[in-house]
């Protein structure tokens, strides 16, 4: 039986590949590649509105070009994106579903490896299958299914939250700076990703800041800080600074009230519906999460019953801590013969676990954020009955116990799916369409971004309503569509889906031939492209949608294009 004493002979930077290891990744890559196939193309609206977008806007440089032609989203960093659209434009979409959904399986063998990592206390055997099965609770996640071979980063980004976590156990083994590097780095990339990510590189430095007592605690400090800083820089770093040279906030249009951009409203752009305003909803939500009752947190149904388990062990396990340090402490000998943790990891998971769960609820709140605390649920239930349970084998039949209802309570949650087909947008773009240098106007906040890069490459679009409120004319960004709008010397079209408030289009010196329009049908959405004109040029300017002028390079007029 190993001891949490036993003397380690890995190397600060060594990740043996074991045979279990190794069977539980393939397990995992496989599993959810099928898994991924089960679920169906994905057609959530963020992918239709701004990740599609922002690879081609990436890629061609268009973030002086379009305005807010994928909302908001349009100005987020796409990289973490481009594989996906890489994979949308190269392979068959039931290929991609399996690539992406294998590439999220990884995480249940991170998982079973940072289980095997903490459960130090416990014979090999018993170990293996006690790690199993905290990584397949943890997997067995609501809104981590949900993601599972779709566009969204929050399947496989957690990757880089449970590898930072993985190197901080080891440097608790056997103290290394490289691998508190390896940490930073690795999480600074999270957040340069994914801004969200953030939260956890933050949750992950406080609870190295908890090893103070250790010797090498600046050090420590420093290394993780100057790993992250770099990681975050290099792969956020130069979106950051385009976006910066465009709009005069690295951010834009998020975080306005710091970097008081022009083009934008001076407030900080955030959507208040899911955040805790207080401790007690923190200690709440969870409840509402278990029952089923989760518009507190998500647009997507889901039920979740692990983090109400969590909250209400922990309440006991916070007692039983201040009452022992209140009074002596446990005997040594006889706390590591009666746990399944090494000491060091069972603290450094629950101060990670809690501090990442309040920094997110406090700092963002929709549970779609939550993947990595989702996927790291169950190894923390474990952990706290490890500390309330002083018996082995009866902390291992709690666990278990626990463990399986967490699992048959799921109910995963649905942000849109459509069959396989052989294409992935399922669509034809007129060959009217193909005429050279149009610009779109888009009335609406319909997920469109999608459909700009089916057009001609000298099209632009700008949008007046890029969320539930439009952009008001004269001010901010909207002095700038009114200046495109007055200046364009190409045909006029209005782009939308359904109907729309065509003062807006006035407000803008639009006026449109309802006349002569189009329909373009997509595997999830209709829309319609009409012609339009200056209001103050009169109804002769308009250039008809049925006859166009000079083609561009890439779009025939002669036949339609198929995406």
């Amino acid at each position: 039986m190993l001891t949490h004493d036993a003397p380690t002979t890995r190397r600060p930077f060594s990740l043996p590949v074991r045979i279990d290891l190794l069977a539980v990744t393939l397990l995992g890559m496989a599993a959810l590649a099928v898994y991924a196939v089960f679920l169906g193309k994905d057609a959530n609206s963020d992918f239709r509105n701004f990740h599609y977008y922002g690879c081609y806007c990436l890629l061609h440089g268009r973030i002086g070009v379009d305005v807010f032609a994928a909302q908001f989203g349009q100005y987020l960093n796409p990289l973490a994106y481009l594989p996906f659209c890489w994979a949308v434009d190269h392979l068959r979409p039931i290929g991609v579903g399996m690539l992406f959904g294998a590439l999220a399986g990884l995480n249940l063998g991170l998982l079973y490896e940072l289980a095997w990592t903490a459960l130090a206390g416990l014979a090999p055997r018993n170990r293996i299958g006690l790690a199993l099965l905290t990584a397949i609770a943890g997997l067995w996640s609501p809104l981590f299914l949900s993601l599972v071979g779709t566009s969204f980063t929050e399947s496989w980004t957690p990757l880089l939250v449970l590898l930072g976590l993985l190197a901080v156990l080891r440097d608790a083994e056997k103290s290394s700076w490289r691998l508190v590097v390896a940490a930073g780095l690795a999480l600074g990339a999270a957040a340069g990703f994914t801004l969200v990510n953030g939260v956890y590189a933050i949750a992950l430095l406080l609870t190295l800041c908890t090893t103070f007592r250790r010797p090498g605690f600046l050090r420590r400090i420093a290394s993780y800080c100057a790993g992250a800083a770099a990681a975050a820089l290099l792969v956020g770093g130069p979106w950051a600074f385009a976006v910066a040279r465009q709009f005069g906030n690295p951010f834009f249009p998020f975080f306005n009230r710091i970097f008081r951009s022009p083009y934008f409203a001076p407030f900080n752009l955030l959507d208040p519906r899911w955040k805790a305003r207080n401790p007690g909803q923190a200690l709440d939500y969870p409840l509402h999460w278990a029952a089923g009752a989760t518009s507190v947190s998500s647009e997507a149904h889901f039920r979740d019953l692990r983090f109400a388990v969590f909250i209400v062990l922990l309440l006991p396990v916070l007692i039983l801590a201040i009452g022992r340090f209140r009074t002596a402490p446990r005997d040594p000998e006889r706390a590591a013969a009666s746990s399944l943790f090494h000491p060091a990891h069972r603290r450094l998971l629950l101060w990670f676990f809690t501090l990442a769960y309040v920094l997110w609820l406090y700092g963002f709140g929709p549970m779609r954020y939550a993947t990595p605390i989702e996927l790291l649920s169950s190894l923390a239930i474990l952990a706290l009955c490890d500390c309330l349970i002083e018996n082995r084998a009866a902390t291992q039949r709690a666990f278990i116990a626990l463990a399986l209802l967490g699992i048959a309570w799921v109910q995963v949650a649905e942000w849109g799916h459509r069959p396989w087909s052989s294409s992935w947008f399922e669509t034809t773009i007129p060959r009217e369409l193909g005429t050279a240098n149009t610009l779109y106007v888009l009335p609406d906040s319909a997920p469109s971004g999608y459909l700009v890069p089916m057009l001609p490459a000298d099209s632009r679009c700008v949008r007046i309503v890029p969320s539930a409120s439009p952009v008001p004319s004269g001010r901010w960004l909207g002095q700038h569509i009114e200046s495109i709008i007055r200046q364009h010397s190409g045909p006029l079209r209005v782009l939308a889906a359904g109907a729309y408030d065509q003062a807006l289009l006035a407000a803008y010196g639009v006026s449109l031939n309802s006349a002569d329009c189009l329909a373009i049908h997509t595997y999830a959405d209709n829309f319609a492209v009409c012609s339009a004109y200056r209001t103050a040029d009169g109804p002769s300017s308009a250039v008809a949608l049925t006859r166009p002028g000079p083609s561009a390079p890439v779009a025939s007029p002669a036949s339609p294009t198929k995406f």
